[in-house]
């Protein structure tokens, strides 16, 4: 029973870190094509672009930290066992 707990928080891990590797990728993206945009447009849209990336990497920070929380209950559960 113990093991199946185990294995079903790495999992949960897992799905985490792919999720995070996710956000990440996306945000690439959107860094990628905000700073073509803002070469070609104008000052105000720049602003608005700028705003949604620091939007987009207040998210990458939270999922980091919901991936370390996770660790962090998975070494505890490791110590009890």
């Amino acid at each position: 029973m113990m093991m199946m707990i185990l294995l079903l928080l790495l999992l949960q891990l897992l799905l985490l870190q792919l999720l995070l590797l996710l956000q990440l990728l996306l945000l690439l993206l959107s860094i990628t094509t905000t700073t073509t945009t803002t070469t070609t447009t104008s000052i105000s849209t720049a602003t608005t672009n700028t705003s949604t990336t620091e939007v987009q990497q207040i998210i990458v920070l939270q999922l980091q930290l919901l991936l370390l929380i996770q660790v962090m209950g998975l070494m505890m559960n490791l110590t009890t066992v």
